[in-house]
């Protein structure tokens, strides 16, 4: 099967449109930013591998701009995936930024100076308003800015100031709010951050998930609800691991009983997805990862607690039966589980202590 076109391929990000499953609810969200009368920017927020850059790569296809705009070619898009050198310098990224949209539009930039590359984008964006084109920023990984020191305040007010005065929209992605994400306390309270709409990437849906397992390259080999249940079972309805297990399903050997298909399936996803559920959690804060450990270890939920477990339940971390609490994947709990052994202990105890801080009266009189 083309990897290009493989829905299965998990080492990299979907770039073929036909190859995108699922997220129609939140592509719809976003192209209604995008084509308000004045476009809206938009910040996305998701976990690791959670899709965020296959979904950047969909939403700027021309086929995804004729389908949800009006006037497609009215719309300039500019996408900038923002690592390596281009954050190494806020010098570097403006370059980046002015020479891409330079191309786009066939207008020369050879500017050096931070002051020059300003006032040539201030320039174009104003052109291009008074034309009634709209300029669109796709920015993957934007937190990467926000926690750099090398970006200065003066740098999101420029950025304000544009999407303020003229057609221009960002598009950005991150694995939390940006806010959250930012190097210094002037910008966290920058007044950039208000022109975002945020949006939260989630797992599939199950009926997504289900359609992605049953596709063409899987027919010969899953013909049995049992055995979509064990798929959804062991991955639960995340992207990377469906698209991991359809990937072990089309390398097994043809299956003659179901046991068979179980014993092979499992081992194959337990060693291949190990590396992800533990990059997965240490992604966490340590307020979610000490509720997913007393979740593991069947210890009570403190009722303080209780709006993180609605969160991770959203999130499709945690999946709730007649009043029981357990994560989505045997292998994230077996991670979760052998993590709790080595440093539960000391995060249990700081976590306690919080606890035991919080209702103890304070000797000034009691707590307001």
């Amino acid at each position: 099967m083309d990897n290009k076109l493989n829905p299965y391929n998990y080492h990299e990000p979907v770039r073929d449109i036909s190859g995108f499953y699922g997220r129609k609810n939140i592509v719809s969200k976003i192209y209604a930013r995008i084509g308000a009368s004045r476009p809206q920017s938009v910040s996305i927020v998701g976990d690791y591998k959670i899709g965020k850059t296959s979904l950047f790569n969909y939403l700027v296809q021309p086929e995804t701009q004729k389908q949800f705009l009006d006037n497609p070619e009215n719309y300039i898009y500019i996408s900038l995936s923002v690592q390596g050198s281009q954050t190494e310098s806020l010098q570097n990224f403006v370059t980046a930024l002015c020479e891409t949209l330079s191309k786009k539009i066939g207008t020369a930039f050879s500017f050096s100076s931070i002051t020059e590359s300003y006032s040539w984008l201030k320039h174009i964006v104003e052109a291009l308003t008074q034309k009634g084109d709209k300029l669109i920023l796709f920015m993957d990984d934007f937190n990467l800015i926000t926690q750099s020191n090398d970006f200065p305040l003066d740098f999101f007010s420029f950025l304000r100031s544009l999407a303020n005065s003229f057609n221009v929209a960002y598009v950005t992605s991150s694995y939390q709010d940006l806010q959250k994400l930012c190097a210094s306390k002037d910008v966290e309270e920058s007044p950039f951050f208000n022109i975002f709409t945020n949006m939260t990437l989630r797992a599939f849906t199950p009926e997504v998930a289900n359609a992605l397992i049953s596709q063409k390259g899987l027919s010969n080999k899953i013909d049995t609800e049992a055995q979509r249940d064990l798929i959804i079972k062991c991955a639960g309805t995340f992207p990377y691991t469906v698209q991991l297990a359809g990937n072990i399903i089309i390398n097994l050997p043809e299956p003659v009983q179901f046991s068979e298909f179980e014993r092979k399936f499992k081992e194959a996803f337990h060693k291949k997805s190990a590396d992800y559920f533990y990059t997965l959690w240490n992604t966490l804060e340590d307020d979610y990862k000490i509720l997913l450990e007393l979740i593991v270890s069947g210890r009570k939920i403190p009722e303080q607690q209780q709006y993180m477990l609605k969160e991770l339940i959203r999130k499709d971390y945690i999946l709730e039966n007649s009043g029981r609490y357990h994560l989505f994947s045997p292998v994230f709990k077996a991670v979760v589980a052998k993590d709790q052994s080595i440093n539960s202990p000391s995060i249990l105890a700081s976590f306690l202590k919080k606890i035991y801080n919080f209702f103890r009266p304070k000797k000034n009189g009691p707590r307001q």
